[in-house]
């Protein structure tokens, strides 16, 4: 459509939509709960240390959550998260910015983070409602 100010041009993309259900799995290895407020803010204070391109690590074991970020210019930031955790370990990264799009509109205490592994998506979750569903790809580590 145009008016006196814009022209708005859009094209049909051709093929199928990607089928997303098969990607929502239920055979979760590893969930936990987290503090939304606090997962929030430790992924803002370490993306902010990291650049823009760089991944998010979190490693999760008996001892809690460690989310760290390490780049060549800036060097390493990590910071701990306290929490029971029952389910194996695992060692995943994700884009910061995406970890943060699906976290900051959640508006409960408490989110839920399902993995599977490392090369898997995952889902966060708001613990109560099930209303909301964010699907998350994650980076590749070395």
């Amino acid at each position: 459509f145009e008016t006196k100010t814009a022209k708005v041009i859009s094209r049909l993309i051709a093929g199928n939509f990607p089928d997303y259900e098969q990607l929502l799995t239920k055979d979760f290895k590893t969930d936990f709960l987290i503090n939304t407020q606090e997962f929030e803010d430790i992924i803002r204070r370490i993306s902010t240390l990291a650049k823009e391109d760089a991944p998010v690590k979190l490693s999760i074991n008996k001892n809690g959550l460690l989310v760290s970020a390490s780049t060549r210019e800036v060097g390493d930031a990590e910071e701990k998260m306290k929490m029971k955790i029952t389910k194996p370990p695992i060692d995943i990264a994700f884009n910061p910015k995406f970890l943060l799009d699906g976290i900051s509109v959640i508006d409960e205490d408490e989110s839920q983070l399902c993995l599977v592994d490392s090369l898997k998506p995952g889902i966060i979750k708001p613990k109560e409602k099930d209303d909301y569903l964010y699907l998350i790809m994650p980076v590749r580590i070395t």
